[in-house]
């Protein structure tokens, strides 16, 4: 019985690799033409012959997937975008995500303008992302007793918790609001500004 695993690869293996992924994970166009490459790579590490026209196959595979709908990079951003959201990601952490998966400019914009739509302003979409944020690190008012009991330690907690805040792409004000909130102070809109931001529109 001959080694399947020496035979040349096909484009018929790439298209079939190809609607595998998407079956299980929804992509970009350039991040799919990654995958399909990565297989290329991963074929000669192995010894197995990749023709020269393999990396047309790969081209010609996801102008298909394209030209089926399998792909479609403004959907993809949109849902990515409202996914990294709902995880606590700022808006500067979302459009580096999505550049990285791929995503063109044009539909990172159009992505950000997608979840914009349910907020007031770009500021309430960040102190909702941000209150998140807060709520998973058990930073601010989300801090357990034991933190808040620390009171010596106290400036050099908050010191860290802002340099996190900053790391995850969020504005120094942000987190200065957040970290020096009370254990339990509900978020709400101050026209002075003294207090958190996070207005839904109705």
């Amino acid at each position: 019985m001959a080694d399947s695993s020496k035979k040349a690869v096909s484009k018929a293996e790439l298209e079939k690799g190809a609607f595998l992924y998407l079956g299980r994970y929804a992509s970009s166009v350039e991040n799919l033409r990654r995958v399909l490459n990565q297989r290329l790579v991963r074929a000669r590490i192995r010894h197995r012959p990749v023709p020269e026209v393999a990396r047309k196959w790969v081209d010609e595979v996801v102008a298909v997937c394209v030209a089926r709908g399998f792909v479609d990079d403004a959907n993809y951003a949109c849902m990515l975008a409202r996914s990294d959201l709902r995880q606590g990601r700022s808006r500067w952490k979302i459009q580096a995500r999505l550049r990285q998966k791929g995503v063109g400019g044009e539909d990172i914009a159009g992505a950000l303008d997608h979840i914009l739509e349910d907020f007031e302003d770009a500021q309430a979409l960040d102190m909702a992302a941000a209150r998140v944020f807060a709520k998973r690190r058990r930073f601010g008012p989300f801090r357990t007793a034991a933190k808040e009991q620390s009171r010596e330690n106290r400036e050099k907690m908050i010191r860290r918790e802002i340099a996190s805040f900053a790391r995850a792409g969020f504005s120094y004000e942000i987190a200065r609001r957040f970290v020096n909130a009370k254990k339990g102070q509900e978020l709400e809109n101050d026209p002075e500004g003294r207090n958190f931001v996070l207005i839904r529109k109705s």
